[in-house]
């Protein structure tokens, strides 16, 4: 049983740093793209 309540933990928190990193790219990239598409023109 001890198993199985430490697991919910480990999955919400690895859902959480799933999030934070898409977050993270989606910024990175969002700030990225308008100096690439300015770039060249």
């Amino acid at each position: 049983m001890a198993r199985k309540k430490s697991a919910p933990r480990r999955d919400w928190r690895m859902v959480v740093f799933i999030i934070i990193s898409v977050v993270i790219v989606l910024s990175m990239v969002l700030a990225y793209l308008p100096g690439v598409l300015a770039g060249p023109y």
